[in-house]
């Protein structure tokens, strides 16, 4: 009888283990894809805000003007998962696409913070004088979190200035 109580309260001690592991799991994915989520909305925003300063549209939507926001040439990077990205052979969603910005988080905050995100922008034309562009951030992260934001953003007739058309996160 003694054997049988004690091979119950290990049975439901192991499964109270489980589920906290399962739990806290959860929470730090949750955490990581929040956090993720903001840096890439972020670096976003820091692309629109570059944008309202820039007189050729036509020339970043070409692919002849990038950010000043990125962290040496286009290459390789390591991801904190420990997978690589390979900024030369991204997948586009049409060859009209080019890389606008990209670098770690802790960069674009400029501050020493250990971040593990890493962040680009995606851009291309979308009109026939290129006045409205269609700008892409994604954001890679920790335990292989992804996350893309997109934006249309048009110039105004004034310059500088950017006007928003549309935001939207994908899942």
């Amino acid at each position: 009888m003694a054997l049988l109580a004690v091979l119950v309260l290990s049975a439901v001690s192991a499964g109270l283990m489980l589920n906290a592991t399962t739990e806290a799991m959860i929470a730090g994915h949750f955490q990581t894809s929040r956090e993720l989520r903001y840096a890439t909305e972020s670096m976003l925003a820091h692309a629109v805000h570059e944008l309202g300063a820039t007189v050729d549209w036509p020339a970043v939507a070409a692919g002849q003007v990038h950010s000043t926001f990125v962290d040496g040439p286009p290459g390789i990077r390591t991801l904190p998962d420990g997978s690589t990205l390979d900024l030369t052979r991204l997948d586009l969603p049409s060859p009209d696409w080019h890389l606008l910005a990209y670098g770690p988080l802790r960069d674009l905050l400029q501050t020493s913070t250990s971040s593990p995100c890493y962040l680009l922008v995606l851009g291309a034309g979308r009109s026939a004088d290129q006045q409205r562009l269609v700008l892409q951030a994604r954001g890679y992260g920790a335990r292989g979190a992804r996350q893309v934001v997109q934006a249309v953003v048009a110039k105004l007739d004034r310059a500088p200035g950017v006007r928003v058309l549309s935001w939207r996160s994908e899942p």
